[in-house]
Formats: C-alpha cells, structure tokens, sequence
C-alpha cells in the first residue's frame, strides 16, 4: 500500500489490523495502537517517515485500550480476554499481569504515574 502525505505532514501509520485503541506517548513521537487481533504495537512518527519500535502478541483477544504510564516509562494494555498487562517501554519487556475483571476490560485511566484504574463490560 502506497502512503501519501501532504507537504510539511507525518505519513500515515499503516497498521496490519483493525484499531480498537491509539495513546500518544507524553513526551516522544511514540503512539501505541492496541488491534483487534490482540496486537500491540508503538510506532515513531516524524515527517521523514515511521518506524515500528515495539510489537507485542500477547493478549489471546483484542487489545480494546492502551495507556502509557505519565512518565512514559510503562505501556498498560486492556483487552477482551479480561486481562491487564504492563510493559516495559525500553524493549517491550512484560513485567506483570492482571486477571482483575471477569469481563472484557475496555478502560484504563491514569490517577498518578503506575496508578489506574480499570473498567470492563459490566462497568466494574
């Protein structure tokens, strides 16, 4: 697929599947895509062009919501498959996961930096 840009503008980040989630890194050109296929991945964004920097598999349902951490140092995941899952942003190390729902989770909102809350589809 050929990706366009208007003068003076970012390329289009082209995704393998379907996006449920998008979350913008607080302070470098970083957005994070959580997929339907339970895929997660970071891109760099610059107007010289994109570059995927991290690719996650890990959730067995779709990635309904991702959030970097206030700091940018951790990327939390939620997903149908009713977990929550914390990264290491330097090089995508998966350094825990929660079973904190008994149905999807399909929202996650940052209180201060490492503390969130999470909702699911019964609105838990």
């Amino acid at each position: 697929m050929e990706v366009t840009r208007e003068e003076g503008g970012i390329p289009d980040v082209v995704l393998p599947s379907d996006v449920f989630d998008l979350d913008f890194h607080p302070s470098r050109n970083v957005v994070a895509a959580g997929m339907i296929d339970g895929k997660v991945q970071a891109y760099t964004y610059t107007p010289e062009g994109n570059t995927c920097v991290l690719s996650l598999n890990h959730h067995q349902d779709a990635c309904r919501v991702v959030m970097f951490s206030e700091d940018g140092s951790a990327l939390y995941t939620g997903s149908s498959d009713k977990s929550i899952r914390a990264y290491d942003v330097n090089g995508g190390v998966l350094w825990a996961e929660l079973n904190a729902h008994l149905n999807p989770v399909n929202q996650l909102h940052s209180i201060s930096n490492n503390v969130f809350t999470s909702g699911d589809d019964q609105g838990c």
